[in-house]
């Protein structure tokens, strides 16, 4: 069962961390995030029945003009 785009959208995405990642994995994918740097990596998810799945992505900053 996996979770659907509806179920996640405006969500925290919490909901689909799995309990096996270190807390201090996100921390510092966050640290490089928030220091203006693209982060590239593999993510394992859980699904809504407690199956994994892995995610390979890149998230970079963006920022609002003002």
């Amino acid at each position: 069962m996996w979770i659907f785009k509806e179920e996640l959208l405006g969500q925290n995405h919490n909901i689909i961390r799995h309990p096996d990642v270190d807390k201090n994995f996100y921390k510092q994918m966050w640290d490089s995030i928030k220091s203006s740097m693209i982060w590239n990596g593999e993510i394992k998810n859980q699904k809504k029945n407690g199956d994994f799945y892995w995610v390979e992505t890149s998230i970079s900053p963006t920022y609002d003009e003002y």
